[in-house]
């Protein structure tokens, strides 16, 4: 599919100048903690430009997030009668470690030629965030790679960067906290009842067993 697009590209591809295309990726929030849910929305504007194939690889330290899944809407030509094919290696993310981060959008048009497309981009991105750090995101612009960003005239777009922090302690374990220094101090206070009777019992008992031993004292005497 890759060297198809490649070969297709390098023989017919064309792209009008008179718009500027954009490309933004955008995170549902900024600050996240570990374990959370990160939902990268990445959106398209071809701005009227006509092209054959789209391609996006996005960057990422993938020890501070894991991948969890990429979907992408497909692009479609002349009115809605012709739709994009759009590649497999998105349904996936089996980079090595040395080319970290995962693929954003893969589509071609077939056949021949190039064509404005009726819609905009749009592909989503869930990842899991695993460690604290700021994770920055950017796009793939090195050819040898291979993944080289293509969106019409774009081949280099802003990326976007989030915070991780350690988790929050999540009300059950505030409740379970609570409960613990609650039972710790009724245990301290019923030890120290049970040590104060004991004491008041045994002054007692010794005050009574010495009136006992005087009276008899006077008894003998």
């Amino acid at each position: 599919m890759r060297h198809l697009r490649i070969a297709l590209w390098a023989l017919f591809a064309w792209s009008s100048g008179a718009h500027a295309a954009t490309l933004t990726i955008t995170p549902d929030k900024w600050i996240y903690h570990s374990g959370e849910t990160i939902t990268l929305s990445i959106v398209g504007d071809s701005q009227g430009e006509a092209d054959l194939g789209v391609v996006g690889f996005l960057l990422f330290d993938r020890s501070l997030a894991s991948w969890q899944s990429t979907t992408q809407k497909a692009l479609t030509s002349y009115g809605g009668t012709v739709t994009w094919y759009k590649g497999g290696s998105v349904g996936r993310c089996d980079a090595p470690n040395a080319h970290p981060g995962c693929p954003a959008f893969d589509q071609i048009l077939f056949p021949p030629p190039a064509a404005p497309v009726d819609n905009l981009l749009e592909s989503t991105m869930l990842l899991t965030a695993i460690a604290p750090g700021v994770l920055n995101f950017s796009w793939e612009i090195d050819p040898n790679t291979g993944w080289d960003l293509h969106f019409f005239s774009l081949t280099d777009a802003p990326g976007a960067s989030i915070t991780i922090l350690t988790p929050e302690p999540s009300s059950a374990d505030l409740l379970a906290l609570g409960l613990l220094a609650i039972a710790a101090r009724r245990t301290r206070r019923t030890e120290a009842r049970t040590h104060g009777g004991l004491s008041l019992v045994l002054a007692t008992l010794i005050t009574f067993a010495g009136s006992r031993r005087s009276r008899a004292q006077r008894f003998s005497s």
